[in-house]
């Protein structure tokens, strides 16, 4: 008993590393709702209702910034996005260059996870806008050329 223990420990010391690690390196993104940090816990459907603080590291380089539930019924696979904005310089102008504005979760059946994602883009890009249902966000990365700089997640129960 004590050995699983020990190794339970040791596994949340060296994830708690990994978060610090990755915070001082400056390019973190920084979701909250109602002051509770996204990292890859369960929040409630009625706390996700309204749009998240997020923060991440003002540069002089331009940002994709998306959400999207990978776990959908397979009739609307590969996912859903329930948030995409584009030509971002900061965490000020987010309303300003929303593709996708900001849609409250509602998972019809079990356990959902919802990913929020940081992506470097090379320059300027335009978006036509996208369907919410059937949103493929890997085919979206590639077709424009997005390096990923962080990423964070929530689990939503029906």
């Amino acid at each position: 008993m004590k050995l699983k223990i020990r190794k339970t420990f040791r596994r949340k010391h060296k994830n708690n590393r990994r978060t610090r690690r990755r915070q001082k390196r400056g390019n973190s993104l920084e979701v909250s709702y109602d002051n509770i940090q996204l990292s890859g816990q369960e929040l409630s459907r009625s706390l996700t209702q309204s749009e998240p603080s997020i923060k991440f590291p003002t540069t002089d380089k331009l940002y994709t910034l998306g959400m999207w539930d990978p776990d959908v019924s397979p009739q609307i696979q590969p996912g859903v996005v329930h948030l995409l904005v584009t030509n971002l310089k900061s965490q000020n102008n987010i309303e300003s260059n929303e593709v996708l504005s900001y849609k409250g979760l509602a998972p019809p059946s079990g356990i959902h996870r919802y990913f929020f994602g940081l992506f470097e883009q090379q320059g300027h890009i335009s978006v036509k806008q996208p369907e919410r249902t059937n949103f493929n966000i890997y085919e979206f990365i590639r077709d424009n050329n997005l390096k990923k700089v962080s990423d964070t997640f929530m689990r939503v129960r029906a």
